[in-house]
């Protein structure tokens, strides 16, 4: 009896897109095939480097700017701009148009190669279909269609380049490329950039790089929910003096203030205007009913920031006390506020209110700001500023920064900072006040704590104008932006800062020093200070003693034992906005994944009197010790003056050199970076930066206490015998013998130095390739002006709250209560996040993560085309001419289009003898393990979309049929194996569409002779490597020769095609 498996259901998936618009050599191949999808490639050309470049005497050039032209085939089909970098190492960016598309059809992996052709700016190389005799050649690279296959995986490789101008042994550099299959969004970022020249308008340029922003930033989805908001400072100039010309003049008709004659109160209009809800009840206001309104819940949020760890709540109420920076102070001209906020990706800015030094940002305005956090220790900057028109920068007020793990979640903080010009000055003077509100909600914690394991990214933010470069500048890094160059005032600051620290370090031995000593109270303990400390040290010291071979133990505990001291200290000071998270915080949190909420409410100045008097205490012993120490030194001068012996002539002063001040600036330089080490050191100690000092802490004590346990009697004494015995003994004479021999003998310590140095560098070119490909893309997507945004607040001085501050939990069910109904057509504005990812066309994080969806649904497609060029090798290693190359190729195309019209596959009987290179490539081998289990169904899950097919092994029940059923080897059908198909295939309600049993080369060579001269209405075998299958003569309604596959049995199985 003949045995079949079930049928498989046919799977249908989503149709592909095709590239309306390509080159003109791929739309001529996709004529000759209509039913043909080529895939689409996105191109990237990297960079090159170590060039030769030489003029017509034969001398090396250094300043050119390569270029490179793509060829397809025969035809140019992409052409990069000059590099902008001078030199023979170029780097290719968006901006010179370093990407373009690749449309690969079946035609042209047998017909067609790409070469790159690199040539120097200085003349002109290849014109349009010619080239020019003059043109300076830098080097030429061809790939073949199988190399770019197999590369598009995004990675970067790179191809050595040839010039037929030099000998075989000179080198001309090398080519970096990139590839990977392209997405519909990539393909209208590159036709958008590429088609772009500069000789079209400036109105069509705009467009395109509308288009080419939106697809960057994902703004034809944003949009639907969001409306973009647009910072203060990167609106046109004119439309915000036209504003402000409207106020004034509506101002002029309208009392600014007025005193109300029954109450005695003094009104004044609102800035910038009443609330649009409350027209009349806000016209006019009393400053009690302006500071009452300015505490209300805002009431328009503006969504910020790439970051999906949690969200910062910020809300800018208002500035208190401000410098007037403007002249006619008696017209009432004053200054003109607003506030700048950066938070890790994102700049956002506050309204200006107009002639008031202490503006306050009512809830209908733009003042309230939710962040996405990327990291759960990043710096908020803020930054006051007098908004000037005309061509000279907006006015630095003050700045502040926060770090935002100081802060516990759900905790509503009422925060008041002062404003300072700098932060790493000696003396700092205050400009203001400014008040925030903030709360920090975090969705996942133990997330947010293990991602402080990881580097903290780098982020910049761009701006499209100078001013308001010079505005997210000064936020993020104060008055002093500059350290590097030379400054007396940085300078001396350097220096006072690390006599500071000698101080302090003295201080804080000495303390510690006595406090261990005498047992001085250290930890509280039910209201009681213990000398715990004290005690720990005293059995440390006892245990050392009697066994001395736990020091390592007590080494690595010794580090935690420091920074839990240090968190101590910190934590018991008398103010609550100079405590610290606690150890046992972020324990809570890696263990049960939530935090408690230690701080249920501050009140406002509290712990203010306390704080005071610790305070004053440490002035007054600061200038104790000062005053002593100046009485010293007068005593040592007075000696010094009453026994000076020096009676030789004095000489005038030397002149300064005219170099001093670079190399004071270079002294300032070394003396600023050790500066920011004590910083680092510094934030750390006093758990500043509370989540390092955490996994610090908790890492040494893990590693103390596991060393506890182990042998390092065995450790040690072993360790020492090794390193006396191995590294010590007479032996070692032998060695250095030998050693010295062999550096004579070949001396490669040079070599191996400059295969080191050549992979350090093409490390940091890699490094600068991939900075300089991100600059392009977020300078066409945000502007050119770049910041870098700091990772760690490395500042002098760290910004407190003042003691007005206050907190209080937050409570979400008064919260809704407070919020205002929103309509539901108004959108929410929208400001968004500047942190891309990706290495071809950067993009936000949503969008690359979707991108790449998209990408792998292709990559059925890119397999196919990596089985066709199998084909091509396999035809290629058998001997076939190119007619045979084509004819197989051809018979693999159309048996991928079965899988593009709903066929599904099915195989039974014997596959482990199945060894058709094509057909394993496009069956078997990415299915084998599903095959041998016989799981059809895996199979089908993963492959619809296949032809249909049944092996029908032979068996015992089948001698009756099997002697009238023989090898095919020409056109007729036996009427046996047809009749056996009818009643088991189409009682299924299937087609035969073809059927075949194996036959040996000889047979099938023979076979296809017999079968040129037949009609195509004729069954038609098709040919393989060692077999044939025979195709049933296909109806009038179906286009003929398009269901065939490859494929190979033994001789005692039939093969059956269907279609269901």
């Amino acid at each position: 009896m003949y045995e079949r498996q079930a049928l498989p259901r046919p799977v249908v998936r989503e149709e592909l897109v095709e590239l309306t618009s390509g080159s003109e050599d791929s739309k001529e191949s996709d004529q000759g095939e209509p039913g043909e999808e080529p895939i689409i490639i996105l191109a990237e050309l990297v960079g090159a480097c170590n060039l030769r470049a030489e003029d017509a005497d034969g001398n090396q050039l250094i300043d050119v700017r390569p270029y490179c032209i793509v060829k397809y085939g025969d035809k140019i089909i992409h052409r990069t701009t000059e590099s902008t970098e001078i030199g023979l190492s170029p780097i290719w960016t968006v901006e010179t148009k370093s990407l373009f598309l690749l449309k690969i059809s079946t035609e042209d992996l047998t017909k067609k190669t790409l070469s790159f052709s690199l040539w120097d700016k200085r003349n002109e190389g290849p014109l349009i279909s010619t080239f020019v005799s003059e043109a300076n050649f830098l080097g030429r690279v061809e790939l073949d269609l199988a190399t770019v296959i197999s590369h598009c995986d995004e990675e970067r490789f790179e191809v050595p380049l040839d010039d037929e101008n030099l000998d075989g042994d000179d080198s001309t550099g090398c080519l970096a490329l990139r590839f990977r299959l392209a997405t519909e969004a990539d393909r209208t970022f590159v036709t958008c950039r590429n088609n772009v020249n500069e000789d079209q308008s400036s109105v069509m340029s705009n467009q395109a790089r509308e288009v080419m922003r939106s697809i960057l930033n994902g703004e034809e989805e944003e949009t639907r929910l969001h409306r973009a908001s647009l910072n203060i400072t990167e609106k046109d100039e004119t439309e915000v003096a036209g504003s402000s010309l409207v106020n004034a003049l509506s101002s002029f008709f309208k009392q600014s203030g007025f005193t109300d004659r029954s109450t005695g109160l003094h009104m004044v209009r609102p800035k910038p205007n009443p609330d649009p809800l409350r027209p009349e009840e806000t016209e006019y206001l009393t400053r009690t009913d302006i500071k009452t309104e300015t505490l209300k819940p805002s009431r328009h949020w503006v969504e910020s920031g790439s970051g999906n760890l949690g969200t910062l709540h910020l809300e800018i109420l208002s500035c208190h006390d401000l410098p007037n920076f403007d002249t006619g102070e008696a017209v009432g001209n004053l200054t003109d506020a607003f506030v700048c906020a950066v938070f890790e990706d994102v700049m956002v800015q506050t309204p200006v209110i107009d002639d008031e030094l202490s503006p306050h940002w009512l809830p209908w305005t733009q003042r309230a700001f939710r962040l996405g956090i990327m990291h759960p220790a990043s710096m908020l900057y803020l930054g006051v500023f007098d908004y000037d028109l005309g061509v000279t920068d907006h006015e630095a007020i003050g700045r502040v920064a926060i770090n935002i793990s100081n802060y516990q979640r759900d905790t509503t903080y009422l925060l008041k900072f002062n404003l300072h010009k700098s932060s790493n000055v000696t003396d700092r003077t205050g400009h203001g006040i400014i008040t925030v509100r903030l709360r920090i909600e975090m969705h996942d914690e133990k997330a947010a704590l293990m991602e402080a394991l990881k580097p903290r990214p780098k982020i910049h933010v761009n701006v499209k104008k100078e001013k308001s470069f010079h505005v997210v500048r000064y936020t993020c890094f104060g008055e002093y932006d500059n350290e590097e160059k030379f400054d007396l005032t940085v300078l001396r600051s350097y220096i006072n800062e690390i006599f500071e620290y000698k101080m302090l370090l003295s201080y804080v031995f000495l303390d510690s020093f006595l406090s261990l000593m005498f047992w001085k109270g250290q930890v509280e303990v039910l209201g009681i200070l213990a000398p715990v400390h004290s005690l720990l040290f005293f059995c440390a010291g006892c245990i050392l003693i009697e066994r001395p071979y736990m020091l390592p133990s007590f080494m690595l505990l010794s580090v935690a034992w420091i920074m839990l001291a240090g968190m101590s200290y910190q934590r018991h000071h008398p103010s609550p906005w100079m405590r610290c998270q606690s150890f046992q915080h972020y324990l809570g949190i890696l263990l049960t994944g939530k935090s408690s909420l230690e701080t249920k409410r501050i009140a406002p100045r509290e712990g203010w009197e306390e704080t005071q008097a610790y305070d004053k205490a440490w002035a007054v012993r600061l200038a104790k010790d000062q005053k002593r120490r100046d009485e010293k030194y007068a005593r040592i001068q007075e000696l010094n003056d009453i026994g000076d012996d020096k009676i030789s002539t004095k000489t005038n002063g030397m002149l300064i050199p005219v170099d001093l001040l670079v190399r004071m600036a270079r002294y300032q330089g070394i003396i600023g970076g050790i500066c920011k080490k004590f910083r680092f050191v510094k934030i750390i100690l006093t758990w500043e930066e509370s989540i390092i000092s955490f996994w610090i802490t908790a890492i040494f004590l893990a590693a103390g206490i596991v060393s506890l346990i182990l042998p390092w009697v065995f450790i040690l004494t072993w360790t020492s015998r090794i390193i006396v015995w191995g590294l010590f003994g007479p032996h070692m004479k032998f060695v250095d013998v030998y050693l010295e021999a062999q550096a004579k003998k070949n001396d490669s310590s040079l070599e191996k130095e400059l295969e080191k140095f050549h992979e350090q560098s093409k490390k940091a070119r890699m490094k600068r390739e991939d900075a300089l490909k991100l600059k392009a893309v977020k300078e066409i997507r945000f502007g050119k002006f770049i910041t870098l945004v700091p990772a760690y607040n490395l500042a002098r001085h760290h910004d407190r709250p003042l003691p007005q501050s206050s907190a209080r939990v937050f409570n979400r069910d008064l919260a809704k209560g407070d919020q205002l109904v929103v309509k539901k057509d108004e959108k929410k504005a929208w400001v968004p996040g500047q942190q891309l990812h990706g290495s071809m066309i950067p993009r936000p994080e949503n969008l690359y993560l979707k991108n790449q969806e998209l990408e792998i649904k292709q990559l059925g497609r890119l397999l196919m085309f990596e089985a066709r060029l199998a084909a091509i090798k396999a035809a290629q290693a058998s001997g076939g001419g190119l007619e045979r190359i084509r004819k197989r190729v051809s018979m693999i195309r159309r048996a991928e289009e079965t899988r593009a019209s709903e066929f599904e596959l099915e195989c039974g009987g014997d596959q482990s003898k199945i060894d058709d290179p094509v057909f394993n490539e496009l069956c078997i081998r990415p299915y084998q393990e599903e095959l041998k289990e016989n799981r059809l169904s895996a199979i089908a899950q993963k492959l619809p979309r296949m032809l249909s097919l049944a092996t029908i092994s032979e068996g015992e029940d089948s001698s009756d049929q099997s002697s009238n059923v023989s090898t095919v080897t020409n056109t007729s059908m036996p009427t046996t194996f047809e009749g056996y198909c009818e009643r088991v295939l189409e009682q299924e309600g299937v087609e035969i569409v073809a059927w075949g049993h194996l036959a040996p080369d000889s047979q099938v060579s023979k076979s296809l002779d017999t079968n040129d001269s037949k009609e195509e209405n004729e069954a038609i075998p098709f040919e393989d490597a060692e077999g044939a299958i025979h195709m049933v003569s296909p109806s009038s309604s179906e286009p003929s020769g398009t269901l065939s596959v490859l494929y190979q049995e033994t001789d005692s199985t039939f093969v059956a095609f269907y279609r269901p």
